[in-house]
């Protein structure tokens, strides 16, 4: 029987089919191998010929076998064989390669750990159903049961390690780039720190949890930090060690961006909502999408600051100020050296120190802006229902009301060119 039966070998596990990237296929594809042994051993140890089994769930149907030599009479004991060494080799071996799992591809590892746990309650069963019915398990049954649990094992011990690979890989990143041209960070969903060093030559990245969702890449001089966009992945904090001369433009973030240090580079930020706070930076660019905070203490360039939903900036000092409300804005700002200019289409609550250069308002919307001092050129156009206040000194000073608003200027020199049509009051003082 055992001659007849080793005469054609259970197909190589080598040339196994390969399931999805991401699913064991070894331990799989051992207990197919298995459970075939398994009905051609019972098929052959069973000398009153195949029968119907009831009352089990595993139940095992074979075609009818052609009719076999008459088999001398087996030993009334039950065989134990050793498996073939090599061939547990192989087929451990086999599931180990079978383990070929990618970070993003989590949920098939976990349908492949599922897989094995129901192959492992299917081996159990196929054993005690044999035992119940009182039958011998055969030599080869008994060896393909054992290299199907095997393979299983192996499997199962290969996906959890390289589920914990893939864990480990999301868990954090700690890197050095050269990056002389500067740092994007995109559709960023967390909290960024960073802090500006005179001593950093390199930018230095570190990600405490979700590492795997981030592409890094530095190209043409730019190390560009991506996040996937991914509505299921939750928050991933970094933080960043940059040199003081490095550019940072931050696009699509959601969470708090926090600069400690001076630096003479650019910020670009467009914030989907969050906070941002800095000391010192060369220039300074913002675009607050949804809602957000600002918080510089001086910008020692010129500053763009543009509001579609909710925002609220804070800036002591800045060189040249360019403000743009098509939502809802809180404005602060100390002191603006050479030239401001002003659009408010929304709702704007404007509070300005003082202004030298020339200054530029249209105001369609509602609100109030208030100067405090200064020296301006002033061309002041209010449409709406909102407010202007320049309590400094107007050169030349143009201004068109046609709106609800009131316009007041404390003092002028040169000619003042001043037309009133709307319900407002327009005053410009000596």
């Amino acid at each position: 029987m055992d001659g007849a039966l080793s005469s054609t070998p259970p197909s190589s596990l080598s040339n196994r089919p390969r399931l999805t990237p991401g699913v064991p296929a070894g331990g799989i594809a051992a207990i197919l191998v298995a459970m075939g042994v398994i009905g051609w051993g019972l098929a052959a140890g069973d000398i009153d010929g195949p029968q119907e089994r009831h009352g089990s769930h595993f139940d095992i149907n074979i075609p009818e076998p052609p009719e076999p030599p008459e088999p001398p009479e087996p030993p009334d004991v039950r065989v134990n064989v050793d498996v073939n060494p090599q061939m547990v080799e192989r087929a451990v071996r086999d599931a180990m390669r079978g383990v070929d799992v990618d970070a993003a591809r989590m949920q098939g590892l976990r349908e492949a750990q599922a897989g094995l746990a129901d192959a492992q309650r299917e081996l159990a069963a196929a054993r005690e159903q044999l035992q119940r019915e009182g039958k011998d398990v055969p030599a080869i049954a008994e060896g393909a049961l054992r290299m199907a649990e095997l393979g299983v094992a192996a499997a199962a011990g290969a996906a959890k390690g390289a589920q914990a690979q893939t864990q480990q890989g999301e868990g954090s990143i700690m890197q050095s780039f050269d990056a002389p041209k500067g740092v994007q960070l995109v559709n960023i969903g967390g909290d960024i720190t960073i802090e500006r060093s005179s001593r950093a030559d390199k930018v230095r990245v570190e990600i405490d949890s979700g590492a795997s969702t981030m592409d890094l890449d530095v190209k043409d001089g730019v190390l560009t930090v991506r996040g996937r966009n991914d509505p299921h992945i939750g928050r991933t904090d970094m933080r960043l060690t940059m040199p003081t001369d490095t550019d940072l433009t931050v696009a699509g973030l959601a969470g708090d961006l926090s600069i400690g240090g001076r630096s003479d580079a650019k910020l670009s930020v467009q914030l989907l909502r969050g906070d941002v706070s800095a000391e010192r930076v060369g220039a300074l660019s913002v675009d607050i999408l949804e809602s957000g905070t600002v918080s510089v203490e001086r910008v020692e360039g010129p500053l763009n600051f543009r509001v579609q939903g909710a925002g609220e900036l804070s800036v002591e000092r800045a060189e040249t100020a360019k403000l743009d409300v098509n939502g809802h804005a809180n404005v602060s700002l100390g002191r603006v050296e050479n030239g401001l200019a002003i659009s408010i289409a929304g709702h704007s609550e404007m509070d300005i120190g003082r202004v030298n250069g020339p200054v530029r308002v249209d105001f369609p919307g509602a609100g109030r802006v208030s100067i405090g001092e200064g020296e301006a050129e002033l061309e002041a156009r209010v449409t709406g229902a909102g407010s202007l206040e320049f309590n400094g000194t107007a050169i030349n000073p143009t201004v068109v009301a046609s709106g609800a608003g009131n316009v007041r200027i404390a003092r002028h020199e040169g000619k003042a060119n001043v037309r009133n049509t709307g319900v407002g009051n327009t005053y410009v003082g000596d």
